[in-house]
This record gives C-alpha cells, structure tokens and sequence, in this order.
C-alpha cells in the first residue's frame, strides 16, 4: 500500500478519515471498522516519509552550500493531530478529506536572521526539484493570532523506484528565531491553561497579549 497510487485506494484513505475524524465509540460492532481506518490512516501518513525526507535534506544542503545560518526538522504529523484537525474539519461546509492533507509530513527551518530566511525561501522556489503548488506568507502578512512563518508547500516529484511517491505534498515552514521562539511560547501556555490558543480559540485576553507579542517580522 505503500504507493496508494490507485483511485481505490484514495477511497479508502477518505473513508478511513471520516471513520478517525467521527465518533470512535468502542464496541464489538464497529470495532474491526475503526482498527482498518486507523491501519489505513497510518499507512498513508506513512507513506510521506521518504518525500518529507527528500524535502529536509534539501532544505539542508541550500542551507549548508549558501552558508546561511539555521537548523532543520522534519516529522510527520500525529495520529492525534491528524484526529484533530479532521474533527474541526468535519464541522465546515465542505471539509478537506484525508486524503487531501499537505501537512502529514512537514519540515521546519528556523533561521538566524530575516536576511537568511529570504535567502532560503529564495533557494527553495528556484532550486528544488518538487514543485510548490501552494505559498502562504505569514512572514509579512502575520495570522490574526500573531503566527509569523513563511509556508511552502511541495508535492513530490521522484523517478525511477521513487515515481510512486509522486503528488505526496509535504509542507515546509521557515521562520527566523524569534519567530520559533514565540510559536513555541504559545503552544507551551495553550497546553498548560488547555486551550487552542495557536487556533484562536481560548481566553481573549491570552489571545490579544500573544497577537501583540507576535507582531514583529524579526
């Protein structure tokens, strides 16, 4: 399954979403169903770790050969995650499927200075391979939350034994330091008051102080 190249097998990934993103109520009856959805769900998000892994170490040589200064991770998303953000999906009129996901495998650069996250940004449009088929800029027009980050997001082009990888989407994010630093400030107070506050979704007054907190490009 590892290819998922198929228009069944697209099927499956989407009903195996709408199983993960709805009521797992545990009984004899449903059980099987949700063990499969799950098994599928994993399979799927496995298979985006080999074009994750090409991104990240593409991400590293631009970094390495323009000496910019940074560092990289790469992951692939929760199951939990994945859980999430299919239930806050379920709830919009027409909601993204599983199977439609760009972030089950994401890459990260956190770079030193404004200059060297631009540098790199430039390097990723004009010198990798796989193709950016979507660009958010949350560098210079910041989310209501205050996130600052700049979004690339690749689908996979391979070849040869690779090829079946092709259309995997991977999403990249690079910010500079501070940046990482107040993304990571947010989501740290969000898990211990329990509330989204990195969705906008929690006390107003966290909410206003982490916007303000975040409104810098640096």
């Amino acid at each position: 399954m590892e290819g998922l190249d198929s228009e069944y097998d697209i099927d499956a990934v989407r009903r195996a979403g709408e199983v993960i993103g709805g009521d797992l109520s545990w009984t004899a009856e449903n059980q099987p169903r949700i063990r499969e959805a799950f098994s599928v769900a994993n399979q799927w998000r496995d298979s985006h770790a080999h074009p994750m892994r090409s991104l990240h170490q593409s991400l590293r040589a631009h970094i390495r050969n323009t000496e910019l200064e940074g560092f990289t991770a790469a992951r692939l998303k929760r199951m939990n995650a994945i859980r999430g953000k299919l239930r806050r999906m379920s709830v919009r009129k027409n909601p993204l499927g599983l199977e439609s996901f760009q972030d089950l495998g994401g890459c990260r650069a956190i770079m030193g200075s404004m200059k060297d996250a631009q540098a790199l940004i430039s390097a990723m449009r004009e010198r990798c391979r796989h193709v950016i088929w979507a660009e958010d800029d949350y560098i210079h027009a910041a989310r209501p939350t205050g996130y600052r980050s700049h979004h690339l997001k690749f689908e996979y082009r391979g070849g040869g034994e690779k090829k079946g990888y092709d259309g995997r989407r991977v999403e990249v994010q690079i910010r500079t330091n501070l940046q990482h630093s107040w993304a990571t400030a947010v989501e740290a107070i969000g898990m211990f008051r329990n509330e989204e506050l990195k969705s906008a979704k929690g006390s107003y007054e966290w909410l206003r102080l982490t916007a303000s907190a975040g409104d810098t490009r640096f």
